[in-house]
């Protein structure tokens, strides 16, 4: 039961990585972060959403590559 229900944990992150990623990718690709003076989308998120810099450009990176 226990092996089972972390199997379905593990399929419910990975779909939320994945939307999370292409929310990423399409933010990145709309140069909103611009509007603010942001130099990235990743520099946008770091100071808009307070997450960490390294965590806003691994997602932008790796939408990039995936595009």
């Amino acid at each position: 039961m226990q092996a089972e229900a972390q199997t379905v944990l593990a399929r419910i992150r990975n779909k939320h990585a994945a939307v999370d990623l292409r929310a990423a990718a399409a933010f990145d690709a709309s140069k909103e972060w611009m509007a603010n003076g942001s130099q990235s989308a990743a520099a946008w998120m770091a100071s808009a959403v307070r997450r960490r810099l390294t965590a806003g450009s691994r997602s932008a990176r790796r939408c990039t590559r995936a595009t």
